[in-house]
């Protein structure tokens, strides 16, 4: 606000807001509504008889005993209002309660999202696993091991998990800059958030793959080749 009315050394000087009086002091800018706005000059006039909010810091432990104190306190000067309090906590829980409740429900879903596509890639290397049960037994019949029957057998879905990451990405990037636009003031998205992301997805999809084809890798040959 001293910014904004081009004032270089407000205390002392006299404002007229409503009321006239001395400017006492200038404090720090900060946030009097949500993140979603930027921060807007402010005057906070002191006037003890139109008071109509009392700020009070507790110390821990002792809350109960704090507002007991305090309504004992209203009640003297206030016999015909009832007394009222909140928390300021409570206040900011209230305010973004809105982005807790939508993260809380991309979380359920991400890991309801992650279990259903474990499932597939499971299905789908159970049955690529035993179509291929003879391939890999005449591989291990010339001397394959069993680290590259391994390979073999997981590069393909690996192949499905880095296109599919390839094309998800520039999407998540999209909608998530988007989301952090509405706010006036928030972090950037940066590339190690999605290398993060990359690597997990490829270390969720080798655990969930790794399992088929080592079963299979380590199966016994003669068991597969016996009808051939």
């Amino acid at each position: 606000m001293a910014r904004v009315m081009g004032m270089e050394n407000p205390v002392g000087a006299r404002l007229r807001f409503g009321r006239e009086g001395p400017i006492i002091g200038v404090v720090k800018n900060f946030h009097f509504q949500s993140l979603y706005t930027a921060i807007e000059p402010l005057i906070i006039i002191l006037s003890p008889t139109r008071t109509e909010y009392l700020f009070v810091r507790i110390a821990g432990g002792q809350t109960a005993e704090a507002i007991a104190g305090m309504e004992r306190a209203f009640k003297k000067f206030s016999t015909d209002r009832p007394f009222e309090f909140s928390f300021q906590d409570e206040q900011f829980e209230s305010m973004y309660r809105n982005e807790s409740t939508m993260g809380t429900l991309a979380t359920f879903f991400a890991i309801f999202a992650i279990f259903i596509s474990c499932l597939g890639l499971f299905g789908l290397a159970s049955y690529t696993a035993e179509q291929r049960t003879k391939e890999i037994g005449i591989r291990k019949v010339l001397g394959a091991s069993i680290p590259n029957l391994v390979i073999l057998l997981s590069k393909e879905f690996i192949r499905l998990v880095v296109i599919s990451f390839a094309l998800a990405a520039p999407l998540a990037y999209h909608f998530m800059n988007d989301w952090l636009n509405d706010f006036a003031y928030h972090t950037s998205l940066g590339w190690r958030v999605f290398v993060f992301a990359g690597v997990l997805s490829l270390i969720i999809a080798c655990i969930t793959v790794s399992y088929q084809a080592i079963k299979v890798a380590m199966a016994n040959p003669v068991e597969s080749l016996r009808y051939e």
